[in-house]
């Protein structure tokens, strides 16, 4: 039913879920400066890192956040 209602299945929007947290939390400690996207892998408890670049791909073209440098993402 979540996927007909939001074209997301639950686990995917789960996953997303623990990003943006991530994400939100790494933004404070770097004060708002880049994030190395391997911290938010190291933070990530979920097995397949794909799925992980996947969301931030989704992340990025939702304008969620960006990728100022290569291997860095910042929120906007």
């Amino acid at each position: 039913i979540d996927r007909i209602a939001t074209g997301i299945p639950t686990t995917e929007r789960n996953i997303i879920y623990k990003i943006r947290e991530i994400i939100n939390d790494l933004s404070e400690q770097y004060k708002g400066q880049n994030i190395p996207v391997d911290e938010v892998y190291k933070k990530i408890d979920e097995k397949d890192h794909g799925e992980v670049e996947e969301i931030l791909t989704k992340m990025g073209r939702a304008g969620d956040i960006y990728e100022p440098k290569p291997g860095f993402i910042r929120k906007f």
